[in-house]
């Protein structure tokens, strides 16, 4: 079949190419948008201020709460409330304060930069509050401990435009504590099983090279 190029519209096929030119270069925009827009997304994730909270034992006199900024950014205006019914339950009144206090404060946290509030001491401990003025029995203390152990604490707060929801105890601590140190246990004996076959291999080695030495001597 022939066709006579001199019939053909090439005005029409010129404006079809180029309106096919044109809404591939609009999907090739809108792709390249979106892959950008997420770039941005992945970046902003990746260098935002992270919090985290957990509950630490401190030089093995003290449970503390812990607040660690383990993001890439500055965690400004840190605000949170703890639950009244917690506060209620502590021992010393400086615990309370500190912790009554942060409804009404806030923090500034630098990246990896953390800081420590006290809750009580640990079991049979004897302990001061800071500055000397107030003192309980370590019986005290432990009866306390059996109280709030298991009690919920749960903060409530907001950083960086940012909320947070989070409930921790002390014995999941405790837990965690025994289940990392059974862990490194677990791994100390492995590395000295490992340690003692290089060194059975080695020593068999040794022995096949005297043998070898000796033959030839």
């Amino acid at each position: 079949m022939n066709v006579d190029l001199c019939t053909l519209d090439w005005v029409a096929i010129s404006a079809i190419a180029t309106l096919i030119m044109v809404i591939v270069t609009f999907i090739t925009l809108l792709h390249n948008r979106r892959q950008l827009t997420e770039l941005k997304r992945q970046w902003k994730e990746e260098h935002k201020a992270n919090l985290s909270f957990s509950i630490i034992c401190l030089e093995q006199e003290l449970y503390c709460l812990r607040i660690l900024n383990g993001g890439k950014s500055v965690a400004n205006n840190i605000r949170f409330n703890i639950n009244e019914d917690f506060v209620d339950k502590l021992l010393f009144k400086e615990a309370k304060n500190i912790f009554s206090g942060f409804a009404t404060s806030s923090l500034t946290l630098l990246p990896n930069e953390f800081k420590v509030f006290p809750i009580s001491p640990i079991e049979g401990v004897s302990w001061s509050s800071i500055g000397g003025s107030e003192t309980h029995r370590g019986d005290h203390i432990e009866e306390q401990l059996e109280v709030i152990k298991d009690y919920p604490i749960k903060l409530q707060g907001s950083y960086n435009n940012e909320s947070f929801n989070v409930t921790l105890t002390i014995n999941s601590f405790l837990k965690n504590s025994l289940v990392n140190r059974e862990e490194e246990a677990l791994e100390l004996y492995r590395i000295r099983k490992h340690i003692s076959e290089i060194k059975k291999h080695l020593e068999s080695m040794a022995k096949t090279f005297k043998e070898v030495i000796s033959k030839r001597v």
